[in-house]
């Protein structure tokens, strides 16, 4: 069973604490891998300009520092706590109504990945880009950025694109998904255990929990971090 947390913030975009403080916090609390996702807004809508006008997204220009930094503190957190640190992004466009906003995780990436264009093709390149690609809260929220319904509205037709969805953050209770109506009640929970069906497995994490529209191939084993979809293995075994 591995503890992690695979959607972080840091003041790279809109976190509080700047990425050392972040990974020192993990790795004192016990946990086997985080992934440091900050914002890549899209740059070609009037709300993504200015989200870029004010520092609150990666860049093309500074994501080779961003990088580097997450390479240095990973190295950091193996040695001090063996804990993994994975470089992601959170792909991010938001729009005037929940409908058109879509958040996507791109995990363990080496090059910078933009979120222009159409959701389709910001999906597209984080497929070539990523090794593992997370749906993002797909369902109602109490602030009206992170209503992110475009995805989960059409499922069925970026199925191929996502390799999970997340389930659990901080708007939303493990109770709430436990209730019956709830529209998530089927596809997740917010249990930190490795839950697997035959021929399924979800990263074990506060914000994947029970399967949800994975596929096989895109996996943890059960002592190690390996991930499968591209034919490469993480350099950590835990």
């Amino acid at each position: 069973m591995l503890l992690a947390d695979l959607h972080i913030h840091t003041t790279w975009s809109d976190g509080k604490l700047p990425m050392g403080e972040v990974v020192d916090l993990f790795g004192r609390s016990g946990h086997d891998v985080i992934a440091i996702t900050d914002h890549v807004v899209n740059s070609d809508t009037l709300i993504g300009k200015v989200t870029h006008r004010f520092g609150l997204s990666i860049n093309r220009e500074n994501f080779a520092t961003y990088r580097d930094e997450i390479e240095r503190e990973a190295r950091r957190a193996w040695d001090t706590y063996r804990m993994i640190v994975l470089a992601g992004c959170e792909l991010t466009q938001n729009a005037a109504t929940r409908r058109n906003s879509a958040h996507v995780l791109s995990l363990d990436l080496d090059d910078f990945i933009s979120a222009d264009g159409t959701v389709e093709e910001m999906l597209v390149r984080a497929r070539n880009g990523s090794r593992l690609v997370v749906a993002c809260h797909p369902h109602e929220q109490s602030e009206w950025f992170a209503n992110t319904f475009y995805l989960w509205n059409r499922r069925e037709e970026v199925a191929g694109l996502i390799d999970l969805w997340e389930i659990a953050c901080r708007w939303i209770s493990s109770r709430r998904l436990r209730e019956p109506d709830s529209p998530m009640s089927a596809t997740a929970t917010s249990t930190t255990r490795r839950i697997s069906t035959p021929g399924r497995r979800c990263f074990p994490a506060r914000r994947t929990g029970r399967p949800c529209f994975t596929r096989s191939n895109a996996a943890t084993a059960s002592a190690s971090l390996d991930f499968r979809h591209h034919g490469r293995k993480s350099q950590y075994r835990l």
